[in-house]
């Protein structure tokens, strides 16, 4: 986040759909990385939860937001991940 951020981050809490929060802990500069899927849900080690949980459930401060387009990376979209994911190995 500290060299990135500064080019590609964004610092308010309005991120796009896909987006990759990113959140840094007492011991980590920035330790602690979701997708943002919308409606104030995120993608957190294959569950969906509230975007609240990393802050007040793990105490971790968040540090804002980037768009994963913003550094070459490309969207996909799909019904089937699974495939998509095989696609690219």
């Amino acid at each position: 986040w500290d060299k990135a951020g500064s080019k590609f981050g964004h610092a308010d809490r309005n991120p796009k759909i896909g987006s990759i929060l990113i959140y840094r802990s007492s011991r980590q500069s920035a330790g602690h990385v979701v997708i943002y899927l919308g409606n104030n849900k995120v993608l957190n080690d294959g569950h969906i939860e509230d975007a609240e949980v990393p802050e007040k459930g793990w105490g971790l401060t968040y540090l804002g937001w980037i768009d994963p387009n913003d550094v070459g990376w490309v969207s996909v979209k799909t019904n089937n991940i699974r495939a998509a994911l095989a696609s690219k190995l």
